[in-house]
This record gives C-alpha cells, structure tokens and sequence, in this order.
C-alpha cells in the first residue's frame, strides 16, 4: 500500500489504523505501519525496557487535533490575531 492510498480511507480509519514510527534520538523517520503491527512489534520485543526513544509510536494526525472533538473551528479573525501575536508583518 502506498501513502497515497491512504487519501481514498476515512479519517476514522487513518486515525484508528495508521500510525508513523521514529527515532526521537536521532530524528529518523521509520515510516507508517499498521498499528496491528505495532501492537505485535510491543509485545514480541522489549521496547520500552531496552531503548523506546529508538522507537517513538506517533499519530499520523497531531494528537492536539484530536483531543476533543467538540473543539470549535476556527475562523480567518483567529488567524489575523495569530499573526498579529506572532508579530508577522503584512505583505500589503
């Protein structure tokens, strides 16, 4: 399967099915798997004894987005206050 064809399934099931690995040491990016093969890879090896920043799991979509579904979409004025914040002059 390649990512692309990840773009035809629902975001329930790249949330529930999908997940990327890394290395957190040394920044390397593993790839996306199954969770299914996660799950197996946890329990056959000892990850989390041996070495488990070799092997950070993490959502495809950032945890943040997912935290609460009842979270109200932002609207273009929350934008403008972001960058005015930020300090991000305009390019008018």
């Amino acid at each position: 399967m390649k990512l692309e064809e990840l773009l035809d399934l629902t975001l329930r099931e790249v949330l529930e099915d999908y997940v990327a690995v890394n290395n957190l040491e040394c920044g390397y990016y593993y790839g996306v798997f199954k969770g299914d093969d996660i799950n197996r890879i946890f329990e056959e090896f000892n990850i989390e004894e041996d070495y488990p920043e070799a092997f950070h799991v993490e959502n495809l979509i950032n945890d943040e987005l997912i935290v609460s579904f009842d979270e109200e979409i932002k609207d273009y004025n929350k934008l403008l206050k972001i960058m005015k914040n930020l300090g991000v002059s305009s390019k008018k």
